[in-house]
């Protein structure tokens, strides 16, 4: 996640999503007023959405029931606020409780973006409701997660379980990626005080090598080094200048810390590679004029849904996140008139 915030002008936020099983996501549009959850657990808090929102979407498979639920993994609200998952080992979630109200982790992108209008209200409403496993999937287990809440203010929450209990914190630099959980991370950039944009001495033929002010920075896929490497870039990148640059900076942004398709590979029992994570999608977030962005690895036109546009008091509606076109043919303009 990055975000890109000239002075409050431009509020952009980004993502990738990285996993090693393709997913079958869909873009749905939630309406104002839908009511959640569809599973509710045992003393269960439910809902009616005040925003309507836009999330990326898998559908689960439910044991013992001959329904899906859906999932929301990224999502912007008709507020601005965005609030999006990612895969943290070692989270540990909350015993159900009887005193105060429970809501599943699979609900939680739900929860967040139908409810609040700023990341000051996702922490008082996250204050409000005990957050447990969700563990009644069909064939699998819930994934451990956190999470990370941005606003059209600017301001950002993460969101770990750790040793049981849930934790928030306000997101200083506005990044973050996956294990080990948050504390450390930053503890981990101290490591990497002395990166620059300057150029250092270095130099090939009487000439400095342009970037050598960032040698040192890791450039591996583990979530470590994509925390240094984005933090290290957003705390230089030039200040953006209109709406498309914003979004290409992000777009520029996100591309390194991207995870091509084959370039991580498992080992299995029969010493055969198997596929580990790739970026399936991509997202950018206006929360300025709540707009969301996103691409594919194999599509990297960005497709655009303009919030305002929509009608959040009709009927849920649903596009596919892998679209058709994925190349501008300008063919013409140079072929002979």
């Amino acid at each position: 996640m990055i975000p890109v915030d000239a002075e409050r002008q431009y509020v952009v936020t980004g993502r990738t999503m990285d996993f090693g099983q393709a997913m079958d996501t869909i873009l749905r549009m939630i309406p104002r007023g839908e009511s959640f959850p569809i599973l509710p657990p045992a003393n269960g808090y439910h809902w009616q959405n005040t925003y309507g929102f836009v999330a990326m979407t898998v559908m689960l498979e439910v044991e013992h029931l001959e329904i899906d639920a859906p999932y929301y993994s990224d999502g912007l609200n008709e507020k601005g606020l965005s609030a999006a998952s990612l895969w943290l080992p070692g989270t540990a979630y909350p015993e159900p409780s009887t005193s105060i109200q429970n809501v599943y982790v699979a609900d939680m992108c739900a929860l967040i973006l139908g409810m609040a209008a700023t990341v000051d209200d996702a922490a008082t409403l996250l204050e409000s409701v005990n957050v447990i496993d969700f563990p009644i999937l069909r064939n699998t287990n819930y994934p451990p997660l956190h999470f990370i809440v941005c606003d059209a203010n600017g301001d950002s929450l993460i969101v770990e379980f750790l040793n049981g209990a849930m934790q928030t914190t306000r997101c200083g630099n506005g990044v973050m990626t996956n294990a080990p959980d948050y504390g450390w991370h930053l503890l981990n950039l101290l490591n990497y005080e002395n990166l620059t944009v300057f150029n250092n001495t270095k130099q090939y033929a009487g000439q400095e090598i342009n970037g050598s002010g960032m040698l040192g920075a890791p450039g591996d896929a583990t979530p470590p080094s994509r925390f240094v490497r984005i933090t290290s870039m957003l705390g230089t990148i030039y200040a953006p200048e209109s709406t498309q640059q914003s979004i290409g900076l992000a777009s520029q942004l996100l591309q390194t810390v991207a995870v091509p398709y084959g370039t991580i590979a498992n080992i299995d029992k029969q010493n055969q590679q198997a596929l580990a994570d790739y970026t399936q999608w991509s997202v950018v977030r206006d929360h300025a004029n709540c707009v969301y962005y996103f691409s594919t690895p194999f599509n990297p036109t960005l497709q655009m849904v303009d919030l305002n546009q929509l009608d959040f008091t009709g009927p849920k509606r649903t596009i596919p996140v892998a679209q058709p076109a994925w190349y501008n043919d300008l063919t013409d303009q140079l072929a002979a008139g």
